[in-house]
């Protein structure tokens, strides 16, 4: 293994065992064994099909918006879109499944790349913001994600709706078209379960490891976030890859977004306007840090925090007075515990500038 590497990933794995530490802390402040909350929240998640299926449902997506959010922040841009990203992908694939007969295999691939499309050019419209009129990728890509989710919420309503009568009594839509429906590996009920999404996400997970470390495109993209003046010194375009990475990682996000729709739910819900995916979309970036930007860190990462997602319901079961909330409350000490390396880091670049 690579020593930088090495190090950086036992770094990880030190902030992330202080991140329970603390947790633990917090738990005990409730009155409970941190010991017995955390085997409920693990076994919880692995100690039955439901669990397990649960389980890979939550973590295939989060490996999808960790590299969307990765990929980008090699070449030095912080993409905190795949929110919205997703809910334009989640869109575009379900539409298709609903409205498009296609033969199955044809019809995936059609909701895919129509879901990654939409969801690149969502991303592209940060990226351009930034290189042309110098607008913080961050605050735009924030405020894109409340406009994805009104957008959508409207085209939800006010055409599949209105136009195409396809809501049910419920305000639910009718499920997709079953040659849109990708496979369950795991299911615990009738067309419920995880789906061949998960099996999907890691090959991407490992193919973009493979584009970053070992392709023309991904050298380039790591080495205009490294040094951008060296890099064009050298023939490498930095606003080309910049917008380039920021486009791949809208893609990605946006072909999360189909995964949930036409591998885990099959229709459109009612909570769809109100934040159906969940926060996925930020959870991303947490587990692209704990995985400390490494493409295939990023597969056991997201297992992990699809284990604290699922297991939460058993927690709040067990023990009645820790609120669901615990586990959010979790996941975010442990960002902020990842964090520290990184402000640690910048504090030591800049009081090296000040002596220089």
């Amino acid at each position: 293994m690579n020593g930088g590497l090495e190090r950086k990933l036992l770094s990880s794995a030190g902030t992330l065992l202080l991140g329970f530490f603390a947790g633990a802390i917090l738990i005990a402040s409730t009155g409970n064994n941190p010991l017995a909350v955390y085997g409920v929240m693990f076994s919880g998640a692995l100690g039955s099909i439901r669990g397990i299926a649960d389980t890979l449902a939550f973590m295939a997506p989060m490996i999808l918006t960790a590299l969307a959010f990765l990929i980008p922040a090699q070449a030095g841009v912080w993409n905190v879109g795949a929110q919205g990203q997703m809910y334009f992908g989640g869109f575009m694939a379900g539409s298709i499944g609903l409205l498009v007969a296609l033969p199955p295999g044809l019809h995936q691939l059609t909701a895919f790349a129509a879901a990654g499309g939409i969801g690149a050019l969502w991303a592209l419209l940060p990226a351009i913001l930034r290189e042309f009129r110098r607008a913080s990728e961050i605050v735009t890509t924030i405020m894109l994600n409340f406009v994805a989710q009104s957008m959508t919420s409207y085209l939800l309503y006010n055409t599949l709706s209105s136009v195409f009568g396809l809501f049910t009594a419920n305000g639910q839509t009718p499920f997709v078209m079953g040659s849109a429906k990708l496979p369950l590996v795991v299911s615990y009920a009738a067309e419920t379960g995880a789906s061949v999404m998960i099996f999907i996400s890691v090959a991407i997970a490992l193919l973009s490891s493979v584009f970053i470390g070992n392709s023309k495109w991904g050298f380039a993209i790591r080495a205009v976030g490294l040094n951008p003046k060296v890099a064009e010194s050298h023939g490498m375009d930095p606003v080309r890859f910049r917008i380039l990475a920021m486009v791949i990682g809208g893609a990605l996000a946006g072909i999360a977004g189909a995964g949930e729709i036409i591998g885990r739910f099959y229709q459109y819900r009612d909570q769809f306007p109100e934040g159906y995916f969940g926060g996925i979309g930020f959870a991303g970036i947490a587990v692209a840090l704990v995985a400390r930007l490494n493409p295939v860190a990023i597969i056991p990462a997201a297992l992990l925090f699809g284990l604290m997602a699922t297991g939460a319901p058993a927690v709040q079961a067990t023990f009645g007075g820790i609120p669901r909330e615990l586990v959010w409350t979790l996941q975010g000490i442990i960002i902020l515990f990842q964090a520290i390396p990184y402000v640690f880091e910048l504090a030591v670049k800049r009081s090296l500038r000040r002596t220089k």
